[in-house]
């Protein structure tokens, strides 16, 4: 900002660098946007754009989905510091929104290595939701889940991101039919998706997952609202034009709400089994999800 004199930012990654450097960057007029959801304080700078949705925000399903299931009581369990907080709260608010009872919840530090003592001390409930910080983690939790024979219905989340295929597969059958939330899957079966996958692998050698198909969406966005001032990167006018932007992308239809956080599309997903490979399949839509503390 101060060296290049830029007007846009996308990044960082990490929440605790988002609240650390906000006050900065709304003081210089700077359009931010962050890589993989943000806290609700952002939305008060208001010039940030919050994608694909809050903390909060992204892991609602989990808790409509539990409810519309029938489940009345929940554990929570996730891994403790702020993301994971984020993702955990919004499980509860969801549940609790539909009438359900969390009735206990279970912590472990970020890099947890041993979840026995945390499995060995849940109690009685329809059903655990979830969170833990990337697939070395997801991978620990459910094998021990397997070892310690956890006979309550899980529901995960971020599960296409943090349990690729190398993954599942290591874990086997015995977590077939696992479900849970996820944002975006790269068998998505819509037109945008299989040709915009099809050039990713092509180029880069590999197939895209979650933060290629976010950091696409968020770049899109950024130049949709560009095309709209006419390349006029002020403040002035591209956070007015940004807030109109809609636009289809990879992961499903994008607007952007009038606080700058994403409206986009999220799923429940169950794990399942085709000649041989496992997938993520998509079996419930939830249409441009909205922290429920922005509804009000």
């Amino acid at each position: 900002v101060e060296r290049d004199k830029v007007h846009i930012i996308i990044g960082p990654l990490m929440g605790d660098a988002h609240m650390a450097i906000a006050p900065y960057l709304a003081n210089k007029k700077v359009v931010s946007a962050t890589f993989y959801c943000g806290d609700i304080e952002l939305t008060k700078y208001k010039n940030w754009f919050i994608y694909p949705t809050t903390l909060v925000g992204l892991t609602t399903p989990v808790g409509y989905y539990a409810a519309e299931l029938g489940y009345k009581n929940m554990i929570t369990a996730g891994s403790d510091y702020a993301g994971g907080q984020g993702f955990i709260k919004g499980i509860k608010l969801a549940f609790e929104e539909k009438g359900g009872k969390v009735v206990q919840e279970v912590w472990w530090p970020v890099g947890n290595k041993d979840f026995g003592p945390y499995l060995s001390s849940l109690k009685k409930a329809d059903c655990i939701g979830y969170f833990v910080e990337g697939p070395s983690a997801a991978q620990l939790f459910l094998s021990q889940c397997q070892e310690f024979g956890v006979k309550i219905p899980l529901l995960g989340t971020t599960l296409a991101a943090d349990m690729p295929e190398q993954i599942t597969s290591q874990l086997g059958d015995g977590v077939l039919g696992l479900k849970g939330q996820a944002l975006y899957m790269a068998g998505m079966d819509t037109p945008i998706n299989k040709k915009w996958v099809a050039a990713m692998t092509k180029r880069f050698g590999q197939t895209p997952g979650g933060l290629e198909a976010n950091s696409y969406a968020i770049t899109k966005t950024i130049l949709a609202a560009l095309k709209a001032t006419g390349g006029d990167d002020s403040y002035e006018k591209l956070w007015p034009a940004l807030l109109k932007v809609k636009i289809d992308t990879p992961q499903g239809p994008l607007a952007v709400s009038p606080e700058g956080v994403a409206l986009v599309d999220n799923y429940i997903v169950e794990l399942k089994k085709k000649d041989g490979k496992y997938y993520w399949d998509p079996i419930k839509t939830y249409k441009a999800v909205v922290d429920p503390r922005l509804k009000k």
